[in-house]
């Protein structure tokens, strides 16, 4: 697993006086920095033998979802017209909360790689609305939406509790342990699945009373 941190949008980068200009670099860059990334795997000698040459999959939470998206292909708008950031060698996509704020992100429906999206109904941050506008134009056949019922923005990436106050972390919201042993099992299915394992997606916890599927 790689997880490049992305200049200037970690959690303890300030926030500039100009964000819609640094948003409009990030948009860009973020899908690249993951390429570059995985480029940087393959050229290492040490870790060259670790990743397959021609396929990997992307993971990735609230800004994290949208690069995952456009990096299976789906069109990405910026000021200066629409761009295309889609590798052909992403085979798998995992996007927890994933963001669309500005409805920039827009041909999901041309996404063929399996995708497992998760959403929290209480979600302040990326509303379920968004999510569900992400993955209602998708027609391949391996597309699952698990939705948290009692899930908020940092269900899915509990580190941000250790910094924010609410939207996931409180006692009000799902358990952060029991979410993430849901989110992972659901992954692992779905990744297991892109890999040709026989019965992998049935592993998916369907029967979770915390969970809605769509």
């Amino acid at each position: 697993m790689v997880a490049p941190d992305h200049r200037d949008n970690t959690f303890f980068d300030p926030v500039d006086d100009d964000v819609e200009a640094v948003f409009e670099v990030l948009r860009l860059r973020r899908p690249i920095d993951v390429t570059d990334a995985y480029a940087a795997v393959l050229d290492d000698e040490d870790l060259g033998g670790c990743a397959e040459p021609d396929a990997f999959a992307v993971s990735g939470h609230s800004f994290g979802g949208y690069t995952a998206l456009a990096l299976a292909g789906a069109e990405v708008e910026l000021v200066d017209g629409p761009v295309e950031l889609g590798d052909s060698r992403v085979w798998a996509i995992v996007g927890l909360a994933p963001w669309d704020g500005e409805a920039i992100l827009g041909g999901t429906a041309v996404i063929t790689a399996p995708t497992l999206l998760f959403t929290g109904l209480l979600d302040q941050t990326t509303m379920i609305e968004q999510v569900r506008d992400l993955y209602a134009p998708m027609t391949q056949p391996d597309r699952h939406l698990g939705i948290l019922v009692a899930g908020g923005h940092f269900t899915f990436s509990p580190i941000g509790c250790a910094l924010f106050e609410g939207d996931g972390c409180g006692e009000e919201f799902v358990p952060l342990e029991l979410a993430n042993a849901l989110t992972s099992v659901s992954a692992l299915s779905l990744l297991e699945l892109a890999r040709g394992v026989e019965g992998a997606i049935a592993q998916l916890p369907l029967e979770a009373p915390e969970l809605i599927w769509e």
